[in-house]
């Protein structure tokens, strides 16, 4: 079943495939920036958002099914020496991933599968390794974090740090505020907005300009570089912000302990808000 590029807006190639705004999603006031429809190489395609509802992908159907899919920009290595076009390479390793290899990793790190695709991870083959793509706060990827199945992190080459940050999701108050990609995870499997910092410091200025005047709370690690990162935060941010220090050394470590978001919820209403 092939899609027709005609029928659809907001038409980008990326790799040897597109990347295109899902006209279900559309209808519902949703994927305004055209992020959430991806056509593969060979024809396949899927909504990021939500791969598995099956009435959801008959909808799609119904608004943009036709002519064949003929990518016409294929992938090409960059030259040595220069930054990699983060987002093709992304929409790559996308299209080789196994969705079980996900499905696995989503249950070794205790979070729903559907947060990682939320984040954009794939499995990058010749890092041997699960890649998270890193964003600027006017949404542009600027590089690529990598974690392999040890829990070893790094980024790719050429890389600059930046958020992990929810592709598709209308932007909900307040924003929780965690360190890395995982914790980021383990915040969307509970239902709630989660923006991950590269570390316990770094990406203020991409919270300031993403942020704006919304309302964040900052989870703090248990530790003191957590707690003296989630401070420095909360002082150069724009935004009304609550430090919270959970029973747990992360968000995801609470997950893991059968934490919920009612558990979440009643904690902050024993947090003092800053105001800027």
């Amino acid at each position: 079943m092939s899609l027709d590029l005609q029928s659809l807006r907001k038409v980008k190639p990326v790799g040897q495939g597109y990347r295109a705004q899902c006209p279900a999603c559309a209808e519902a006031g949703l994927d305004r920036s055209g992020q959430h429809l991806r056509i593969f190489p060979d024809g396949r395609w899927g909504c990021a958002v939500q791969p598995g509802d099956v009435d959801h992908r008959k909808r799609i159907w119904e608004l943009a099914h036709g002519a064949p899919t003929k990518p016409t920009m294929p992938w090409r290595p960059m030259p040595p020496g220069k930054a990699p076009d983060w987002t093709r390479l992304m929409v790559r390793w996308e299209s080789q991933t196994d969705e079980s290899r996900l499905v696995d990793f989503a249950g070794k790190l205790g979070v729903s599968v559907e947060s990682l695709h939320a984040l954009g991870c794939a499995w990058a083959e010749e890092h041997r390794a699960f890649a998270f793509p890193m964003w600027d706060g006017n949404g542009k990827v600027i590089g690529v974090r990598l974690r392999d199945d040890k829990g070893a992190k790094w980024s790719v080459s050429g890389s600059k740090n930046g958020l992990f940050v929810p592709m598709g999701m209308e932007p909900q108050r307040p924003a929780w505020l965690v360190e890395g990609a995982t914790d980021a995870a383990a915040g969307l499997s509970l239902g709630l907005y989660t923006i991950g910092r590269p570390a316990a410091t770094g990406g203020e200025e991409h919270l300031h300009k993403l942020l704006g005047r919304q309302r964040a709370v900052i989870v703090a690690d248990a530790d003191k570089p957590g707690l003296d990162g989630a401070r420095r935060l909360a002082a150069v941010l724009s935004c009304p912000t609550a430090i919270l220090v959970l029973p747990a050394k992360d968000l995801r470590a609470f997950v893991l302990a059968d934490g919920t978001k009612a558990m979440l919820d009643a904690m902050l209403r024993s947090v003092i808000w800053k105001r800027p």
